[in-house]
C-alpha cells in the first residue's frame, strides 16, 4: 500500500492522543488534536471519518459531524467509514451503536 502523501496528496491527520500527534509533526506530517483541528481556520476538499462514529451515542454524533463539516470546502465531500452490525461487532468494548447507511443519510440530508 502505497501512502496518500507519495502520491502528492495532501493529508492532514486529527488524532486525540497528544504524543502522537507530537510524533507525527516531528516526522513532518501535518496533524492536530480535534481541539487544535476544531480552533483552525483550515479547509479540505475530503474529510474522512474512518471508524469512529460507531464510538459514540446518537444524541452526540450529529454535533460531532458538523464540527468536522465546518473545514470542508464548498462542495466538498464527508467519507464515513463505519462497520455494520455483525456477530462481532461488540467485541470491540468501544463500540456503542452501529450506524447504517440510510440512517446517516436521514439525519445528514
Amino acid at each position: 500500500m502505497i501512502p496518500l502523501h507519495y502520491l502528492g496528496i495532501d493529508i492532514t491527520g486529527v488524532e486525540v492522543n497528544q504524543s502522537i500527534v507530537n510524533q507525527l509533526k516531528t516526522q513532518g506530517f501535518p496533524c492536530f488534536t480535534p481541539t487544535e483541528f476544531e480552533n483552525s481556520q483550515e479547509q479540505y476538499d475530503i474529510i474522512l471519518m474512518s471508524h469512529i462514529i460507531e464510538h459514540m451515542p446518537p444524541q452526540e454524533l450529529l454535533g460531532f459531524i458538523n464540527l468536522y463539516a465546518k473545514h470542508l470546502k464548498p462542495n466538498g465531500k464527508l467519507v464515513l467509514a463505519t462497520p455494520l452490525l455483525s456477530h462481532y461487532f461488540y467485541d470491540d468494548f468501544d463500540h456503542i451503536k452501529p450506524y447504517y447507511p440510510t440512517g446517516l443519510s436521514m439525519i445528514l440530508g
